[in-house]
């Protein structure tokens, strides 16, 4: 396998991403950190982000929780995700869809994600509350992306759009059904929010490069990828925001 060399000469300083770790790793292990991370939202999903916030839930004291974990289950609690971003200076907003892989607990038009930052602080909910599968949401999840995408592209305004088409990859623990299984959903997905945001940049990794990580500093999992993975597509965004597309004023 050859590794494809990160071209260095781009203008792209700051990011922000909503999506996960397969977008922020991408930064560490591509760029060394040279690039910035403004803002790192996850732990959220079409449907969480879109939903109505909760208002008066009792759960525990997030002070609890790990700083990351804590940020996010009050992103997701306030559902503020796109008002966080619509307040980013940065050069690109990288967007991921791999946390589709969540459950969530429904009640009426109030979703909240099953993450870790949520089983911590709540636990379970009662009725009515309902817990939803990640594969049991998959329909609804597909008919509220363009929405989605639109309230994306109105939080960031002006900020260029780079959807990274992030799917599971053998060798994660995960059998190859399950991952068949997965990356058609999440296909289809990114076709709708490519559809929906045509000026968007997408790129995804070579398929040389599509292999989880036998050690990753996450464990293995598969959205978990070797580091050439990382290299690969970070080269592929950097190739699309040249040194020279730089404006005057940076």
């Amino acid at each position: 396998m050859t590794e494809t060399a990160v071209p260095i000469e781009t203008r792209i300083r700051r990011v922000a991403i909503l999506g996960t770790c397969v977008s922020r790793d991408m930064i560490r292990i591509a760029t060394d950190e040279a690039v910035q991370v403004k803002k790192y939202l996850a732990r959220g999903t079409v449907r969480s982000i879109l939903a109505k916030s909760p208002g008066n839930l009792s759960y525990g004291d997030p002070a609890d929780l790990p700083g990351f974990e804590r940020r996010n289950f009050e992103t997701d609690i306030a559902k503020s995700a796109f008002k966080q971003l619509s307040n980013v200076e940065a050069d690109i907003c990288i967007v991921d869809m791999i946390d589709e892989r969540l459950a969530t607990w429904n009640n009426g038009d109030t979703i909240l994600v099953n993450s870790k930052g949520f089983e911590v602080a709540v636990g379970k909910l009662p009725p009515p509350w309902k817990y939803r599968s990640p594969s049991a949401i998959r329909a609804e999840t597909l008919e509220r992306a363009p929405l989605w995408a639109t309230k994306l592209k109105e939080a960031v305004g002006a900020m260029p759009i780079v959807i990274h088409r992030a799917v599971w990859a053998p060798g994660g623990g995960a059998d190859d059904d399950a991952v068949r299984d997965q990356n058609a959903f999440l296909n289809q997905l990114y076709d709708i929010l490519c559809a929906t945001l045509p000026e968007a940049v997408a790129v995804r990794a070579d398929d040389a490069f599509q292999y989880a990580a036998t050690e990753h500093q996450w464990g293995p999992a598969p959205y978990h990828y070797i580091d050439p993975y990382y290299k690969n597509v970070w080269a592929a965004i950097a190739a699309r925001f040249p040194a020279e597309a730089h404006s005057q004023q940076d």
